[in-house]
């Protein structure tokens, strides 16, 4: 018996603003893809259609805001569970980055500064460099700032101590 790949609409979504994320850290022209994928991701997860009839009838680009590369993105997620760009993307960052910009408070070009800065690349690595003052030194930030993510630090540690958490879509994949 072989496991199916296809992913959801949920994992796609998923997926997508992972993309999205990483491309906003590149910068420059990439900002703009990260918009598209973004856009896309929205489209994906208000479509009220089943995603795999949408896709196997070749209708991605029918919907507004979907082009032939985002199209193309989707259709890979669906039908291999794995996403060229996203594969791409990850291995330009260290994996830690997008667990950075899961912190409450702290935004994608938030992430970014402190990566271009400091080289933090982990929550552990951010943690020490706001205990040791760093975080506050940097140019959009301030000792309240700083405050706030050690108070952001110690709540995600302590939602990691309960009982693991699944997303919707890998409930329903579970199911």
């Amino acid at each position: 018996m072989t496991k199916n790949k296809r992913l959801d609409k949920f994992a796609i979504v998923a997926a997508l603003h992972e993309i999205a994320a990483l491309l906003e850290l590149k910068g420059g022209k990439d900002r703009f893809k990260a918009r598209a994928y973004q856009a896309g991701a929205r489209v994906v997860g208000g479509m009220t259609e089943d995603i795999g009839e949408v896709v196997l009838e070749n209708r991605l680009t029918d919907m507004r805001g979907i082009g032939d590369a985002l199209a193309s993105q989707i259709e890979q997620l669906y039908l291999t569970g794995e996403s060229s760009v996203l594969q791409g993307l990850k291995k330009e960052f260290p994996p830690g980055i997008i667990e950075l910009s899961s912190l409450p408070g702290l935004s994608i070009s938030k992430v970014k500064t402190i990566y271009e800065a400091l080289g933090i690349t982990s929550i552990p690595e951010l943690k020490a460099a706001a205990e040791a003052g760093k975080i506050s030194e940097l140019k959009g930030f301030g000792a309240k700032t700083e405050k706030a993510l050690l108070e952001s630090i110690s709540t995600h540690r302590q939602r990691g101590k309960k009982p693991d958490r699944l997303h919707l879509h890998r409930a329903l994949q579970a199911a």
